[in-house]
């Protein structure tokens, strides 16, 4: 099983606990999810903050148009550092997802470590290639404008 990383990351002009209480709840992934993955959360839990042991059902459109059905478990919550989410079903074959939130000079900085698998074997390593990175980084793109527009951008004190 091929393992793939993506790791992007971002400044905001916010402190750790501003931070924290924007994603640390679970209502706030739909605006950072872009409008394409048409995704919904059918969770009967809607808490206003993540926990250990959380589950969340979501529902989205995968590559080539296909809906889909993801259920994620917040596996480690160490507040106001960082939580961690893992597929439990879904579009692929693994998925680990480490959200950190590092308290920087003038701000924080937020990185997303994602580690993950895809199924079908070389058959999910073209559609990998094809598409589903591509739309991996989009989405993260996505997220980056909307973190900015909604916090504004980072300026260093430099």
């Amino acid at each position: 099983m091929k393992i793939y990383h993506l790791v992007r990351s971002q400044k905001l002009p916010i402190t750790q606990d501003v931070a924290w209480a924007f994603f640390a709840n679970p209502a706030n992934l739909l605006q950072l999810t872009p409008p394409w993955a048409k995704m919904s959360d059918e969770s009967p839990d809607k808490p206003k903050q993540i926990y250990s042991g959380q589950l969340q059902i979501l529902h989205m459109q995968v590559p080539m148009g296909l809906p889909g059905h993801w259920l994620a478990m917040i596996t480690h919550v160490e507040e106001p550092e960082y939580f961690i989410d893992v597929q439990q079903s879904g579009p692929f074959r693994f998925w680990h997802h480490r959200h950190q939130i590092i308290p920087i000079e003038g701000g924080v900085e937020v990185r997303d470590t994602i580690q993950y698998a895809m199924p079908f074997g070389f058959l999910g390593t073209i559609a990998h290639n094809l598409f589903v990175r591509n739309q991996l980084q989009e989405l993260f793109d996505y997220r980056h404008h909307v973190l900015e527009d909604f916090f504004g951008a980072f300026h260093s004190a430099s």
